[in-house]
């Protein structure tokens, strides 16, 4: 039997690497990963705004040589000046302020001192042409700012919504925004 068996059984037996990993044995499952499907806020606008979004609570790094912190989190130009305890916000073409992130923000006309030595960082030197501030054209828009420390979008419609028809449907979409 046993000269019968080498005669007819080769001696090595091919098999690809995916069948015998999935032929041994395993000592316990892998762990699931816990996911979060909370939907993002939803913010709603109807006038021009922007989504101040910061990757979790605001993390301030100091800008040497100076009395100025930037956010590190965000991909926002925004500096807190330690002295005067204010947050400038730099969206568009113009700078806003605050004393909190969650606002109200306002157009700033001066800016702190130390911001001329901000832009000579090669890191924001595409500021330099926005220090100090530019006069604020009359047709100027100050931006709404919503802030979110949460994934977030915004919704802005050119004015109040107007909605039409889908054709073949009962469903109607908005037709001032994007």
């Amino acid at each position: 039997m046993n000269r019968l068996t080498r005669q007819f059984v080769p001696p090595a037996i091919e098999i690809s690497l995916p069948r015998l990993v999935a032929l041994i044995p395993k000592k316990e499952s892998v762990p699931g990963v816990q996911l979060r499907s909370a939907p993002p806020a939803i913010f709603v606008s109807y006038k021009p705004a922007i989504l101040l979004d910061v990757d979790g609570q605001p993390v301030r790094a100091p800008v040497q040589d100076t009395k100025l912190e930037y956010v590190v989190n965000t991909h926002w130009p925004l500096f807190f000046d330690t002295q005067g305890s204010l947050f400038y916000l730099f969206a568009g073409e113009q700078w806003l302020a605050s004393v909190d992130l969650k606002g109200p923000w306002s157009v700033v006309k001066k800016l702190p001192k130390d911001m001329d030595k901000v832009v000579k960082e090669p890191q924001w030197a595409d500021l330099k042409k926005f220090v100090p501030p530019p006069r604020l054209k009359s047709s100027g828009v100050v931006p709404a700012v919503f802030y979110s420390t949460t994934p977030a979008e915004v919704i802005l419609f050119n004015g109040k919504p107007e909605y039409a028809q889908i054709p073949g449907t009962r469903l109607r979409y908005a037709t001032n925004t994007t």
